[in-house]
């Protein structure tokens, strides 16, 4: 073979791969995390002062995770709230809850509802004239 065909090899086999390439790029989900992403940018300082509204709670709820369930404790009952579960990897496994508390001023959620994993709990709630945020990692076994 001489260095015509070599080079004609070389560049049929790089446009073969710019091809594959673009095919894969292509095919690429990309996500957001929330389809009104500007809205909720406007709007994070107002989550910021929710987040030290709870700060100066003497007491803020609790969380545990237990064989069956996701328990969430609050010391008062609030007068509405929200509980969402955020997958960072698969917005098709997010869901809402609304708060509805047990006697016990609890919430417990099934752990069926969940896929193992890494989730965001965004706990929201107003009480008292004031909202309330808070925002952590859990993991689910």
């Amino acid at each position: 073979m001489n260095w015509g065909y070599r080079i004609a090899l070389f560049f049929v086999a790089f446009i073969t791969f710019m091809l594959f390439m673009l095919y894969k790029c292509v095919q690429q989900n990309f996500d957001l995390v929330a389809p009104d992403y500007y809205a909720k940018e406007v709007a994070f300082q107002e989550q910021i002062n929710q987040q030290k509204n709870v700060l100066a709670l003497a007491q803020k709820p609790t969380w545990e995770i237990g064989s069956s369930h996701l328990s969430i404790q609050f010391p008062t009952i609030p007068k509405q709230g929200k509980i969402n579960f955020f997958r960072p990897s698969d917005k098709q496994l997010d869901f809402e809850e609304q708060l509805q508390l047990d006697d016990q001023q609890q919430q417990q959620i099934p752990l069926e509802k969940f896929q193992k994993g890494i989730y965001k709990l965004q706990l929201s709630w107003s009480d008292n004239n004031k909202d309330y945020y808070i925002e952590k990692q859990i993991l689910i076994p």
